[in-house]
């Protein structure tokens, strides 16, 4: 069985953020409660830093899974406003992209698509 390059694509994309994932969540719970206050602080500091990566990874992850998940049902590359393709290079630099750029405009600037 041969592997869809888009869908393979997609793949490589949620493995790769799944280890980011991993790898921060590391950061988050290896905050330390030891040391003088200036440590403290530091540690602090980090583990809001890994906590705020943590959530955008996390957002990432989920995007990249709903569009292997469109891949699955067919719909992966068609816009779901428009229905018409998107452009393969918006695909390539964002494989989790679900609209068109005109219409991923229009939503962004809060115009109501039909």
């Amino acid at each position: 069985m041969r592997t869809d390059p888009r869908r393979r694509q997609l793949e490589i994309a949620r493995d790769d953020l799944r280890r980011r994932l991993s790898r921060l969540a590391v950061h988050v719970d290896a905050g330390g409660g030891s040391g003088d206050f200036i440590d403290s602080a530091h540690a602090m500091e980090q583990e809001d830093t890994a906590t705020r990566g943590v959530e955008i990874v996390a957002r990432e992850l989920a995007q990249v899974e709903r569009a292997l998940q469109r891949c699955d049902e067919g719909e992966w590359g068609w816009c779901i406003d428009c229905r018409r393709p998107i452009a393969p290079a918006r695909l390539r630099a964002l494989p989790e992209a679900i609209r068109c750029l005109v219409c991923q405009r229009l939503a962004e600037s809060g115009v109501e698509i039909h």
